[in-house]
């Protein structure tokens, strides 16, 4: 199965353009970036001996599918949520958009 097009990432991309996938990646280094999970597209978040600031309240499996910090099961973990569990990771989408405004409200 392929999966799709590969897009280079463009640090000047508006919040509401990435609103368009269904996976975003959520690098683990610096401040935790809570408009992530407003997007309704599910967080594939990249595991890290330190948490950013603001991620404490994040649950792997809960609000976020966690990736090795190697990335060496990026591929395997956006395959698994296209072919074989779709529904698991709407509804991580979904507790992810519910932690959000909780996480900085």
């Amino acid at each position: 199965a392929r999966l799709g097009k590969v897009y280079e990432v463009n640090t000047s991309v508006l919040p509401q353009s990435h609103a368009q996938y269904k996976f975003v990646f959520y690098e683990s280094r610096g401040v935790c970036k809570a408009w992530f999970w407003h997007l309704g597209s599910t967080v594939l978040k990249q595991q890290a001996p330190v948490l950013a600031y603001g991620d404490e309240g994040l649950l792997a499996g809960h609000h976020y599918i966690p990736v090795a910090e190697d990335l060496g099961d990026l591929v395997a973990a956006v395959r698994h949520g296209q072919l074989q569990d779709p529904k698991l990771y709407e509804t991580v989408a979904r507790q992810g958009q519910s932690w959000g405004p909780k996480g900085f409200g």
